[in-house]
């Protein structure tokens, strides 16, 4: 609430409630994994998506929308917190949960009377990481279901002995793990499991991963009365790695006898320097992570029809975004983390609004997954408050310098690694968008790249920044930004919020 009255107070906008109006519901889905390019309406949408045409034309489309990090927690924590990685510091070189000091969008809905309720998928969106703040009731997946996909299963929940126990992520690293890593490294072996879930589980879940979301979310919809807000929070790994069980028209998937011979998928080799994956490799595992798109779609389209079954969506603020992309041999890397390379944090950003609440705002600046907050609180004042105000459109014009995080490799698997595939991949950096320049701060060496990502965006040419202009303020900036990204204590650094001000930036 107080993060609400401070931004009306800024603009204006007086404490009176408009007793006529219920505050808009807010229903915010993650898509773990999808690139920008290749969701719907991106330069390389995968097939399959036909559908969503109707959600794209009602939505606000953000264009150039950044991830604050290539992997889950940093980015998620930005889009709770409203702050970019290098503030908020939940990232592998600072903290492991959520800072207790920094409020989050579900405690101020919550303190607004709004029910509040998370379905992740992704374990690490819960308890392990205190992504679960503001939420009346969490329920969250585990790793063992990209492996199982279409099977429905059961979530974890906060009541449960679940994956956030100690033992139970000791039993899972013993026990799940090598199996997991079998997986990956063979992938013929994962033929019985597909020829089980063709015959038992897919006709009634498709190739769904967690597929209890749904069901969960419908139930819970149906508890809330239809008087109260909501604000539900929806992760969707199904493009998450590994493709268990998909593959029918990918590129280098053949069928056999009992099942389909699926792509290499081996993360840990990768990561070691043992596998070193060949251009028609990387196509294959491309084309499977393609495939998981209808998927997705179908998701995306069954949740907007519980909302519209509840009565619920003309007042509803839908949003649809990633919390990051997938790579497949772009600057030679495999999946995510590791480097702020365009196809791991360009995401794609719509936010369906209601039509009551005013019209689009100027949609072509930079965004990042951190302003999602401030537009959804922003919204939901205008519907609380008289007069209404124009904060949305405020927020979404200000100037910002989207700031993406890429923190290394803080896994168990770095003691398995040579020290020359530690020096390649294990390198920390800053990256900073103004206008079309990107520019990317190596934190350990210094060193800066700039690159034009209208004229290169695949980055095949970047340029050493030297010298004077915007690239070098962007630099000054990056390096004032990374003193704080990576200290442990978390101290502010007032001279990057000087910076930004100086420069008209919020």
């Amino acid at each position: 609430m107080a993060t609400v009255k401070r931004a009306l107070a800024a603009a204006g906008v007086h404490d009176r409630r408009r007793p006529c109006d219920t505050p808009p519901n807010v229903v915010i889905v993650v898509l773990d994994c999808v690139r920008e390019d290749t969701f719907f309406g991106g330069s390389r949408a995968a097939p399959g998506q036909l559908g969503l045409e109707d959600l794209r034309s009602e939505s606000w489309v953000f264009p150039r929308a950044v991830s604050s990090a290539p992997w889950t927690v940093p980015s998620h924590a930005s889009l709770f917190t409203g702050l970019p990685a290098w503030k908020h510091g939940l990232h592998y070189r600072c903290q492991t949960r959520l800072p207790p000091q920094l409020s989050t969008l579900g405690e101020t809905l919550q303190s607004l009377g709004y029910a509040t309720a998370s379905f992740a998928s992704n374990p690490l969106v819960g308890p392990i990481t205190g992504l679960d703040r503001g939420f009346d009731e969490v329920r969250w997946g585990g790793w063992h279901e990209v492996y199982l996909r279409g099977v429905r299963g059961r979530p974890s929940v906060s009541t449960d002995f679940g994956s956030d126990s100690l033992p139970a992520r000791v039993a899972g690293s013993l026990l799940f793990a090598p199996i997991a890593n079998a997986l990956q490294r063979r992938p013929g072996a994962v033929n019985a499991l597909v020829r089980l879930m063709s015959t038992r589980f897919s006709a009634e879940n498709g190739a769904r991963v967690a597929g209890w979301v749904e069901p969960e979310f419908h139930a819970w919809l149906e508890r809330i009365p239809t008087e109260r807000p909501v604000f539900g929070f929806v992760n969707l790994l199904d493009a998450h790695e590994p493709y268990i069980g998909m593959g029918r028209h990918a590129p280098g998937v053949r069928d056999v006898p009992g099942g389909r011979v699926l792509p290499r998928q081996d993360r840990r080799d990768w990561l070691t320097g043992s596998w070193r994956p060949r251009s028609e490799e990387w196509d294959s595992i491309r084309g499977v992570y393609r495939e998981t798109f209808p998927t997705l779609r179908e998701r995306i389209l069954e949740i907007v029809e519980i909302l519209r079954s509840s009565g619920r969506w003309p007042n509803t603020i839908f949003v649809v975004t990633s919390d990051h992309g997938q790579a497949f041999g772009e600057q030679g890397m495999l999946f995510h983390g590791l480097k702020n390379i365009e196809s791991l944090v360009r995401i794609p950003l719509w936010v369906r609004a209601p039509a009551h609440l005013g019209p689009s705002p100027p949609l072509d600046g930079w965004t990042s997954i951190a302003s999602v907050r401030s537009i959804i609180e922003s919204l939901v004042a205008r519907s609380l408050f008289d007069p209404p105000s124009k904060l949305c459109e405020q927020i979404a014009t200000e100037p910002t310098l989207p700031m993406a995080v890429a923190d290394g490799i803080g896994e168990p698997i770095r003691l398995r690694m040579s020290r020359s595939r530690l020096d390649e991949l294990d390198r920390p950096a800053l990256t900073g968008y103004l206008g079309s320049t990107k520019v990317t701060l190596d934190v350990g060496s210094g060193r800066c790249v700039s690159v034009d990502v209208d004229e290169d965006p695949d980055e095949v040419n970047p340029h050493v920044v030297s010298g004077s202009g915007t690239d070098a303020n962007l630099l000054q900036l990056l390096r004032a930004a990374a003193a704080e990204a990576f200290n442990p204590a978390g101290q502010r650094d007032l001279d990057v919020d000087d910076r930004l001000a100086s420069w008209g930036y919020t």
